[in-house]
């Protein structure tokens, strides 16, 4: 069983490559802290504060991050496989590279988030914000209904040689 730290301020803390599976981390401020490629498996961070954090190669699978905020948050070659990010603050998170296999991104807040190379197989984006996020064309996940949709949301696709789709954002 894993540490109850619910509440906790561990802003700014350094907890590179820290153990911190199964904690509980609910509404902690872990506001920008450092924790790369640390160990989040199943840790519960729901309402947590990791906004600016960085969680670069950290391990969240099956993390309980509903209602987080990660906005500005470092998250590129993050594993977030299962992981719940329902209802998730991601505003201008880097999430290049990252692992979202069967996550739950539902009313999630990926506005001007970098998605680029992000592997989205079997990803939820249901309701989810999506305004001017960045995406690769070739995208692990995103099948063509997917894409039209998320461009249909305001999401912007890189060119790609491979795909005749014109990718650009919407005008309001």
């Amino acid at each position: 069983m894993g540490s109850n730290l619910m509440g906790v301020n561990l802003s700014d803390a350094d907890l590179n490559g820290a153990d911190l599976s199964f904690a509980n981390l609910s509404f902690a401020n872990l506001s920008g802290a450092d924790l790369s490629d640390a160990e989040l498996i199943i840790a519960k961070l729901s309402d947590a504060d990791l906004s600016g954090a960085d969680l670069r190669g950290a391990d969240l699978r099956g993390a309980d991050l509903r209602g987080a905020k990660l906005s500005d948050a470092k998250l590129s070659d993050a594993k977030f496989g299962q992981a719940n990010l329902r209802q998730a603050n991601l505003i201008y998170a880097d999430l290049s590279d990252a692992k979202f296999g069967q996550a739950d991104l539902r009313e999630a807040n990926f506005s001007e988030a970098n998605l680029r190379g992000a592997n989205l197989r079997g990803a939820s984006f249901e309701n989810s914000i999506v305004i001017n996020a960045k995406f690769s064309s070739n995208s692990l996940g995103i099948t063509r209904e997917l894409k039209q949709e998320l461009i249909k949301k305001g999401a912007i696709f890189e060119d790609s040689l491979e795909d005749p789709l014109i990718l650009t954002p919407i005008k309001k």
